[in-house]
């Protein structure tokens, strides 16, 4: 009986500590080439959601966000945020110019990010 409510207890534990997914309508690839030719590119990024967590530590309440299989900056103390990281070729040859346009965004407002913590290394 003990480990049978040892074994709930577990369980309920793990469900109260995942995370809710923020779900954005959206049709597209996270990540899609739009144009490509021998002198230029356009890259159409996409956010269909994301994983937010809420977090209270030494009395502050965090909020965490994450979205799966994208990496994170190890810069501790800064917000421990997603990153998305794509590699293009760019000849040696001309100029990169970068262009950034957002068509449709938004802003949560009155949230604190929750700090990248210290990596332990065993």
């Amino acid at each position: 009986m003990r480990k049978i409510f040892l074994l709930l207890l577990i369980v309920i534990m793990n469900f109260s500590l995942w995370g809710v997914h923020v779900d954005i309508p959206q049709t597209k690839e996270l990540v899609e080439y739009q144009q490509s030719d021998r002198g230029s590119i356009s890259i159409e990024f996409n956010l269909d959601g994301y994983e937010r967590e809420e977090i209270t530590k030494d009395g502050t309440k965090y909020t965490r966000i994450s979205y799966p299989q994208e990496g994170k900056l190890l810069d501790v103390g800064l917000p421990d945020l997603p990153v998305f990281t794509r590699l293009i070729a760019i000849p040696d040859q001309g100029t990169p110019v970068l262009t950034i346009s957002a068509e449709n965004s938004f802003i949560e407002k009155n949230v604190l990010i929750y700090p990248q913590e210290k990596i332990l290394l065993e």
